[in-house]
């Protein structure tokens, strides 16, 4: 089953999106930038796909995705942004920085299960 490590700190996103892809992948969540970066650093098998949302308590998102890229272990991980950060200037900072997708909230969940089958199948066949 592939892994996904979502990082959210909001509770209904996080159900939800637990309740939407439960059962179909190994989903992790984390409600900060740190605690996710802690769980990054020491894991045996990383995750297939990080989804991370730009507004985080501790860390702006854009900034957990560029620390992500700037490590030679961590890069290769794929993120999709879920954020409802409207401007198009933050969606330039977070694609720079290196996630490849960005998806603003609210989202319609079955486009937002296909962009991750997407991302799934795309690693698979790497």
């Amino acid at each position: 089953m592939k892994k996904i490590y979502l990082v959210d700190d909001n509770d209904t996103i996080q159900q939800f999106l637990s309740f939407r892809l439960s059962g179909k992948y190994d989903l992790s969540i984390y409600p900060d930038a740190a605690s996710i970066y802690n769980q990054l650093r020491f894991d045996k098998k990383l995750p297939d796909l990080l989804v991370i949302d730009i507004g985080l308590p501790d860390m702006n998102g854009v900034e957990l995705i560029d620390k992500i890229k700037r490590s030679n272990f961590l890069k290769h991980i794929p993120i999709l942004v879920l954020s409802g950060a409207n401007k198009s200037d933050v969606r330039i900072e977070a694609l720079k920085a290196g996630a490849e997708y960005f998806m603003l909230k609210p989202f319609n969940p079955s486009e937002f299960e296909l962009v991750i089958q997407k991302f799934i199948d795309k690693s698979q066949s790497a």
